[in-house]
């Protein structure tokens, strides 16, 4: 395995059960990552909270708190794409606010 922070392969065990990476010095838990890819699989197919709090035995405002970070991700990656995007006069065109009218 190697670190989710630096990619970096050497990790030791510390007694508490979390792995630290002998690069950057940060530590973490398989638990905790298990846990977030789990949540992650559960958000993707359009759970709600409530219900993944209940299936994976969490409480719920870790699970709340969580999918508010993914759909805030979400937005910025939607919203660099958009700005990275060249605009085409038909959107351009589509959006003016004398064409609303």
């Amino acid at each position: 395995m190697n670190c989710i922070y630096c990619n970096n392969k050497k990790l030791y065990e510390l007694k508490s059960g979390q792995l630290k990476c002998s690069e950057c010095k940060k530590k973490f838990s398989l638990q905790k990552v298990q846990r977030d890819f789990e949540l992650i699989e559960y958000f993707s197919q359009n759970f709600t909270a409530s219900q993944t709090a209940n299936k994976l035995g969490l409480n719920y405002l870790t699970v709340k708190t969580k999918f508010e970070l993914f759909r805030a991700l979400i937005v910025n990656l939607l919203e660099q794409d958009y700005q990275d995007k060249d605009v085409l006069e038909y959107d351009e065109y589509i959006y003016l606010c004398q064409s609303k009218k």
